[in-house]
């Protein structure tokens, strides 16, 4: 994000807000239903969510070995 001008950070922070507003409108009446239907439901989803999320976190790259900000200070 340091790199981003002061134009990009605005977009990509837009960009975030939007679809955190998106995901967060359905999502009451949707947990609502869910646990209208049946309450260990629920439960489940979120547990499945959290697997998922952990199996996307460990594709992620590790910012300890791709360092972008002290790179161009090692050279000085």
């Amino acid at each position: 994000m340091n790199r981003l001008g002061t134009h990009e950070k605005a977009d990509m922070f837009s960009a975030v807000q939007t679809v955190m507003t998106l995901t967060a409108i359905p999502s009451g009446y949707l947990t609502g239903l869910l646990y209208h239907h049946n309450p260990t439901l629920l439960f489940s989803v979120i547990l499945g969510l959290y697997i998922v999320l952990m199996v996307i976190m460990f594709f992620l790259p590790d910012p300890q070995k791709h360092s972008q900000v002290l790179e161009p200070y090692k050279n000085m």
